[in-house]
């Protein structure tokens, strides 16, 4: 299983942005898009990789992963946590994992939706 650093980029009123962070010797290139998923369930509605832009900066580059924001409420209504767990494989089938911490606001809606 191989270890991904997740992080929240961006959250809007449409939707939840996160990157992936791939360990060394891996890139953003090799991750399946379709096999994504949030806490085994929520697939994203959109994905892409940062472009290589031939600098040192490129063993740097994410995996970004955008999720609709209603469904991640809804989610989190459900499931009764406080963390965001991304799941997937790579092209060549090894699985991998990683955890985002989730942000105020979307506790906030997750409490206000459950009372």
């Amino acid at each position: 299983m191989l270890m991904a650093l997740v992080r929240l980029a961006r959250v809007s009123p449409d939707c939840v942005e996160l990157t992936l962070e791939l360990p060394s010797g891996f890139s953003p290139e090799q991750v399946e898009g379709d096999s994504i998923r949030v806490n085994g369930e929520l697939r994203p509605k959109e994905w892409s990789q940062e472009p290589r832009r031939k600098r040192p900066s490129d063993i740097f580059r994410l995996f970004h992963v955008v999720f609709p924001r209603p469904d991640v409420e809804d989610l989190l209504a459900r499931g009764g946590e406080s963390v965001l767990r991304v799941t997937g494989a790579l092209c060549n089938g090894i699985r991998m994992e990683g955890i985002c911490l989730l942000p105020a606001e979307l506790l906030a809606a997750k409490v206000s939706r459950a009372s």
